[in-house]
């Protein structure tokens, strides 16, 4: 564990507020959308640190059933999902909070006691051609990340970012990436039905899921155009 860290209660403390502003924002956006879906909500809470914040899981959850019940009734919560990651950069915590209607594909159960993941931080490289490669680290979280070329949706706090000039790949997020359980798997998402996704040599439809190894290649078609990214996927060496 980095010695840089803050002592251990004011970094809980900056754990909870980051929790609350993320919860809260959260909760504005959706009242700025004006979903008539609320009572089909379930939201979805992933808290990465670079100390394991744990203990908090008996405060962070009733914290968030309240204001969920009181700002978006209806609503609920699904997990709180807790990951460590020893590199995060300051301030060394990260909150996302996604939401999903009730009958929507869900996330693997947590267990009844759920421990600190013990899989190790991935290193994703994304490259198209041999001049523009991205790298993403991974750290395993039930959630599913959208990979995304443009501007983030308000909806996303933890992502896969595309950057907006890489013309090559199509707007949007067309497909879902999860590292969990030792696992990495990838989602055709219905975005973009006018683009067809192949990865690793297999078409995808909307909701299929796929697990993927440690090399292969994403390929975004449309009509007879075709853009291909290859991806690379390896634990992260210190």
């Amino acid at each position: 564990m980095r010695s840089h860290l803050p002592p251990e209660p004011d970094f809980e403390t900056s754990v909870v507020d980051e929790f609350r502003e993320r919860l809260l924002e959260y909760c504005s956006i959706q009242h700025t959308g004006g979903r008539a879906d609320m009572g089909r909500l379930e939201v979805t809470i992933t808290v990465v640190s670079a100390r394991s914040v744990a203990n908090l899981r008996n405060t962070l959850r009733p914290y968030a059933m309240r204001v969920l019940d009181a700002e978006l009734p209806g609503a609920r919560l699904s997990q709180v999902l807790f990951a460590v990651d020893e590199q995060l950069p300051a301030p060394w915590h990260k909150v996302s909070v996604q939401g999903r209607l009730r009958g929507e594909p869900a996330p693997p159960p947590s267990p009844s006691h759920p421990a600190e993941p013990a899989q190790p931080v991935l290193v994703l490289t994304l490259a198209y051609q041999r001049d523009h490669q991205y790298v993403f680290h991974l750290a395993s979280t039930a959630d599913w990340l959208p990979i995304r070329r443009g501007p983030a949706a308000e909806d996303y706090r933890y992502e896969i970012p595309l950057p907006d000039y890489l013309n090559a790949v199509p707007r949007g997020a067309l497909l879902d990436l999860r590292y969990w359980q030792g696992l990495v798997e990838v989602r055709r998402t219905p975005a973009r039905p006018d683009y067809s996704v192949r990865v690793d040599g297999q078409w995808l439809t909307p909701g299929q899921q796929l697990r993927v190894g440690p090399s292969g290649s994403i390929v975004f078609a449309s009509g007879q155009r075709e853009s291909v990214l290859n991806y690379l996927l390896k634990e992260r060496e210190w």
